[in-house]
């Protein structure tokens, strides 16, 4: 059971509470009406009090992330989809050296049709950062003249494409979805979870997302296949991009959490962001999103 299935259950017992303590009130209301007017004044002078605060603050604990939290081993800085718009990557990196982030990962669509200025100047600022960085192309990060390729990508980048970064107890699966790797890649992925230990805390990357309710169009078309896959070795989140739009849903068994991290650049993203993600060490993530605007 995920966090999430763990807080459904305790929202769904608290509206039981709720429901059943505004039935009760009905009941009485109706009994009350039918006594004689001393036992009514004998019930108005009783010191009979039900605080609602403590109720509240319980529905609103079910909200937050579960309690055995105690430690975070790791912080992430996430963007996606800067589409030329580096400045606003510059802009995020000093933000997340102010909030002690560990590393980088950018999730694809540096660019809009894989021009070389755009690869350049988000490298430029992700070296001048100093953090640790990683990144996996996007659909958009292909050149169309002369040719469809990923020359440009792959002069600041190299060939960063799927890949396993092992931090010891943390594992991150970087997994390239811009294109169709069909069972391939998929073999890749198995091969790759399959020599992990049980213990690990996995975390998964795409570009595009395995599962998005909203932007069906976005989604892997593999993405069913592996979800069950990434369920089946344990592993709780996958992380993606492509959508532009920030949202934490889970899939349709409710045992796996997916997330979106929305757009660092202004290209069809009204909010500009990057994300936070604290990994604790019982395994739980918490993902907050930093918003680029002033309110």
């Amino acid at each position: 059971m995920t966090k999430y299935s763990k807080n459904r259950s305790k929202r769904i017992i608290a509206t039981v509470v709720i429901v059943t303590l505004l039935a009760v009130g009905f009941v009485v209301r109706d009994e009350i009406y039918h006594l004689g007017s001393e036992k009514i004044t004998a019930i108005q002078n009783a010191d009979i009090t039900f605080n609602f605060d403590d109720l509240k603050a319980y529905i609103w604990k079910t909200t937050e992330p579960d309690g055995d939290q105690s430690e975070v081993i790791l912080k992430i800085g996430l963007v996606s989809d800067s589409h030329g718009y580096n400045e606003n990557i510059k802009k995020s990196l000093a933000e997340m050296k102010g909030n002690d982030v560990d590393r980088v990962i950018h999730l694809g669509d540096f660019t809009a049709g894989g021009e070389e200025e755009s690869f350049a100047g988000a490298y430029e600022y992700l070296e001048a950062s100093d953090l640790p960085y990683t990144v996996i192309p996007g659909d958009h990060d292909f050149n169309w003249i002369p040719e469809h390729s990923r020359i440009n990508y792959e002069h600041y980048f190299g060939e960063s494409y799927s890949q396993l970064i092992d931090l010891g107890a943390i594992k991150l699966i970087l997994f390239d979805n811009s294109v169709e790797n069909g069972k391939n890649g998929i073999g890749w992925l198995e091969d790759t979870l399959h020599s992990q230990s049980f213990e690990s805390i996995i975390i998964f990357f795409s570009a595009k997302p395995l599962y998005n309710p909203y932007f069906s169009s976005k989604n892997d078309p593999l993405g069913s296949e592996i979800i069950d896959l990434l369920v089946k070795y344990g592993v709780k989140y996958a992380v993606a991009g492509d959508t532009h739009v920030f949202a934490e849903y889970e899939d349709q068994s409710y045992e796996f959490n997916l997330i979106t991290v929305g757009a660092v650049g202004a290209y069809k993203s009204p909010l500009p962001q990057w994300v936070l993600m604290d990994v604790y060490n019982n395994g739980n993530v918490v993902f907050t999103p930093h918003p680029l605007v002033d309110f």
